[in-house]
């Protein structure tokens, strides 16, 4: 006879809290409101319902993410506590970042997340585009806390599931149309036909398009240019055997990402006691607009110079590309752009009533090419490309043991994926001001300038250019990793469960970097110079969780877990040219180890007053070593006397809770409350540059929503109103002040990063929807309204320290250094928007 799930035991007093004032709110409350939905999810590699699962994981149904106004995994954040998906510093948009439980890096052609990201159970290592939509989800699972047993590499953060509507007996075929404020215009088209009694075939189109929102020249960053194709056929000839076959192509196009410039720190004023300072630098790129602008005849930059902080959506149409005049030029036009293609079978085959075998078997290609301008000022064009083949297969046994007494989930999986960056070079404008961090170089100059002879890029009248290319280069990636795993969860009893799983991994990548001559790279020999390496890695990851049953409706859980992130490369930078060695030397790529993950975790899921009251509620601890980021290290052969480096840096403490909470008021009015915090501490915050976690989480976040279902006889109408909460977070290291860094006895290097630090204030958004289908079931419509009270805010944020400033950077020659200055940039969140969306069903 089979038990149930499982359950676990001790749990701290924040927890106990909530749980005794659960149980004292639940024997007042009254029998009002019908039963809770039960929900089924499969985060144990098994279909149980979520009450039952001792893993801490939110999910959701593609009917309740249309209702709470997510269209993409960006929104899936803001209802998704210790959830954060967001634009990379820089590149903002075009290469997200995931994050759960503040635990999230990697990006770039050689970068690997360290959460876990599958569509219809295919692992993709990279993500942007329209796969990031939410487009015909039948549900999405965000498991939170690691997953290395079950999901393996590269899922230390956790793993986010989606898992799409599949082929059915049903004929079901609709078209659904959405207008909304910035001209957005989405078209869906969806087909599931029976083919005969055995096979079935689903089709999906989806065109969508909207506006940009920040304006900058001709262009409107922030659009949305989309197209999605989906065909999937299924068999199933008996009720044993069931396989799915999947082809899925997306393409995605937007004109860069929604960046706006929210300050222009130029204090202290110039010219300082001349006595103490030779030169009083504006810094190169804030000295060299400077120029250009003076030789068109306007005036020098200032403090918050109104030109530069226009309004909030709205970003100065200066390029310097083509020349000293600030007009507009096409040359500084910024896109975003995205390809994915991905062929699927998934094969589920009950070799018994005790035995099944499941069988995912995924190919997938992807590339993406971006052009973007990190200064925001019209000084360069910006490349950035990642292409990707992954091929990945698994195997996975279920089998119930011992009459059930044992249920277990074992099997093996395979990865292999050929990555890279095309050649792409950095095209900047440059004016006369000249600084090298070694000697010092020349005094800064108020004309627009030619920075020296060379043999690429447009000539100034004298045969000089104007322009520099440098970052030349290219880079490719070869990794193949292979994994045995096994959960066994055993029923002591019929109310105790304990769990084991184990997992034992073995990694490769073998990783090359092509660096072509340009104005910062003189190679050797010939037009180029490569430098490669290979290395491999070997984890065994684990878990062991106990669940206990304290009624029908109350469990308890504790458990403990490893996982590990795979060892990756370090890509140095390349030694300048000296006198007695007339070329650049590239050093040798620079191994950085597995990042390893230890979580500690209790929790209660629990149900009360006849399931119309659930409060689900966890705390973590988690130590976090060997993590692996990047951060900035002295060099004194760059031009800006630092290079950023990916590098080990250390262990990190990191704790907090997530809580969660589903009421039934009354048959109509359901409530819903959920809440996360994350709290952290460096282990070396010298290595660390700075205090601050990088990519950094926020720090605490909540979620309040009601849904309201009312009848007529005309059909039925269901309104949702719901607030997210996000809290303060921060976006660099940091640095240190002088008294911080007097207490932690950190370098001056490290301390000369505080001009980099800057926190992204809170911000709320309100969501709204009302929708009515029609009592034939034939139509129905929408009307949704986002961000309601249309607040500004940004998602993350990028301060332009020193290094910004002035190209000698931190640390450079006394006498020749900027004063410590900043300029933000702030990734804009969308404002308000609102619209309708009519469907109609022919079937």
């Amino acid at each position: 006879m089979l038990k149930k799930p499982r359950r676990p035991t001790r749990f701290p007093r924040k927890i106990l809290v909530a749980a005794v004032a659960s149980a004292s709110f639940a024997t007042q409350m009254p029998a009002w409101g019908q039963q809770l939905e039960e929900v089924i999810v499969s985060a144990e590699r098994r279909e149980l319902l979520q009450q039952d699962t001792p893993i801490s994981l939110v999910a959701f149904s593609g009917e309740r993410l249309e209702e709470r106004g997510v269209r993409d995994m960006f929104e899936l954040s803001t209802i998704s506590p210790n959830l954060d998906i967001k634009g990379a510093r820089g590149d903002g948009n075009t290469a997200p970042t995931f994050q759960i439980r503040g635990i999230g890096t990697g990006a770039g052609a050689t970068g690997e997340r360290s959460v876990g990201f599958y569509v219809d159970n295919v692992f993709m290592p990279r993500t942007t585009g329209p796969v990031m939509r939410v487009l015909d989800v039948e549900r999405i699972e965000v498991l939170r806390g690691p997953q290395g047993t079950l999901f393996g590499r590269n899922s230390t953060g956790g793993a986010i599931r989606v898992f799409t509507r599949q082929p059915d007996q049903e004929r079901d075929a609709y078209v659904r149309v959405t207008a909304g404020n910035f001209d957005r215009s989405d078209i869906t088209g969806m087909v599931n036909m029976p083919l005969n009694d055995e096979w079935a075939l689903r089709a999906q189109v989806a065109l969508t398009e909207q506006d940009g929102y920040v304006r900058r020249g001709p262009q409107k960053l922030g659009s949305v240019d989309d197209e999605f194709y989906r065909l999937q056929l299924g068999w199933e000839p008996d009720d044993n055997l069931s396989v799915n076959f999947g082809l899925l192509h997306t393409d995605s196009y937007s004109e860069g990402s929604a960046t706006d410039m929210i300050q222009f720190n130029m204090n202290p004023v110039c010219p300082l006691d001349p006595s103490v300072q030779t030169y009083c630098l504006e810094g190169n790129y804030a000295d060299w607009v400077s120029d250009f602008l003076e030789s068109a005849g306007q005036p020098r930059l200032s403090h918050n110079d109104p030109r530069l902080l226009l309004d909030d959506f709205t970003m100065p149409d200066w390029c310097f590309l083509d020349g000293p005049d600030p007009d507009w030029d096409d040359m500084c036009l910024q896109s975003n752009s995205a390809r994915y293609s991905q062929l699927d079978m998934n094969i589920e085959w009950h070799l018994s009533d005790t035995m099944s075998l499941l069988s995912t078997t995924g190919l997938s290609e992807f590339s993406s090419r971006s052009i973007s301008d990190w200064q925001l000022m019209g000084m360069e064009a910006r490349p950035g490309g990642v292409d990707s083949e992954v091929f990945y297969q698994e195997f996975q046994f279920n089998m119930a043991l011992f009459d059930g007494w044992v249920d277990l989930v074992t099997g093996a999986n395979y990865f292999k994926e050929d990555s890279g960056s095309p050649r792409e070079a950095l095209y900047q404008a440059i004016g006369s001001s000249v600084f090298n961090a070694t000697t010092g170089g020349s005094a800064f100059g108020n004309q627009w300038g030619c920075a020296g002879s060379g043999t690429t890029g447009p000539l100034c009248s004298d045969g000089e250019r104007r322009q520099r290319v440098i970052s030349d280069g290219s880079s490719k990636q070869e990794s193949i990793a292979y994994a045995l795993f096994a959960n066994a969860s055993i029923h002591l009893t019929e109310d105790v469960n304990l769990t084991l799983g184990a997992r034992r991994s073995w990694d490769q990548k073998d990783i090359s970097s092509t660096l072509f001559a340009a104005d910062n790279f003189v190679p050797q020999s010939g037009g180029s110079t490569t430098v490669s390496a290979d290395d491999s890695w070997r984890a065994t990851d684990w878990r062991v969780t106990l669940d206990y049953h304290l009624t029908d409706d109350i469990m308890l859980y504790a458990t403990a877990a490893k996982a590990f992130r795979s060892g990756t490369f370090s890509i140095p930078a390349a030694l300048t040219p000296t006198a007695a060695r007339p070329y650049s030397l590239r050093p040798p790529l620079a191994a950085v180890p597995p990042e390893a993950l230890r979580n500690n975790e209790i929790g209660i899921r629990s149900e009360w007053f006849n399931s119309r009251l659930r409060i689900n509620a966890t705390y973590y601890e988690m130590d976090f070593t060997n993590r692996q980021g990047a951060s900035a290290a002295v060099d004194p052969s760059a031009p800006t006397g630092f290079a950023i480096r990916l590098v080990n840096q250390g262990d990190v403490e990191i704790w907090g809770t997530e809580i969660e909470a589903l009421l039934a008021v009354t048959d109509s009015l359901t409530l819903e409350a959920a809440t996360g915090s994350t709290n952290y501490k460096m282990g070396d915050v010298c290595v660390n540059n700075g205090l601050n976690l990088y990519p950094p989480p926020m720090d605490d976040s909540y979620t309040l929503s009601a849904r309201y279902l009312f009848d007529t006889q005309a059909g039925n109408y269901t309104f949702t109103l719901s607030h997210a909460h996000t809290g303060p977070m921060q976006t660099h290291a940091g640095g240190f002040t002088p008294e911080e860094r007097e207490y932690y006895g950190c370098s001056a290097f490290s301390a000369s990063f505080i001009d980099s630090r800057y926190e992204v204030p809170s911000y709320d958004l309100v969501n709204a929807s009302l929708r009515f289908e029609a009592a034939s079931g034939k139509w129905s419509a929408m009307l949704y309204a986002n961000n309601l009270t249309d607040e500004t805010y940004a998602n993350n944020a990028q301060s332009f320290g020193r290094g910004y400033w002035t190209q000698g950077g931190p640390g450079g020659v006394v006498g020749y250094s900027a004063p410590a200055r900043s300029a933000v940039a702030a990734y804009r969140g969308r404002p308000r928007e609102y619209g309708v969306t009519l469907q109609y069903n022919f079937f």
